[in-house]
Formats: structure tokens, C-alpha cells, sequence
């Protein structure tokens, strides 16, 4: 049984199946110098442009703070 919505859901569906991403992180950070702690996050966003080799040529946006 195929999906009938799977095509649907790919951001550039010329290129075949290669898929985008998107994520999140975030955690708790201790300084050992004494600095202090804190609270760090980032989040990325993986855009495809196309096949290369193996694998796929892609896009990353990474915001970290």
C-alpha cells in the first residue's frame, strides 16, 4: 500500500527522496574556571539542494546562543 501523501511533504521534490531536517538542542552548562553556569540552546535547519555521491549536498543553518 502506498502513501498517497508522502510526495507532498518533501521541500523540493525534483531531487527524489534526500529529505530536509530540523532540530532542536538545549541543556544546562557548569564552567570549571569558576565562570559561573548556564543555559545554552541551538537549533538547525538541514535544506537539501541535491545528490552528491552517496549521499546529498545540503544547506545548514545552525543558531547556537
Amino acid at each position: 500500500m502506498k502513501d498517497a501523501g508522502a510526495d507532498s511533504l518533501e521541500l523540493l521534490p525534483g531531487l527524489g527522496r534526500i529529505g530536509a531536517q530540523a532540530g532542536l538542542g538545549a541543556g544546562l552548562s557548569r564552567n570549571p574556571y569558576g565562570v559561573g553556569t548556564g543555559i545554552e540552546a541551538a537549533g538547525y535547519l538541514d535544506v537539501p539542494l541535491g545528490r552528491a555521491g552517496g549521499g546529498k549536498l545540503s544547506y545548514e543553518i545552525i543558531v547556537a546562543f
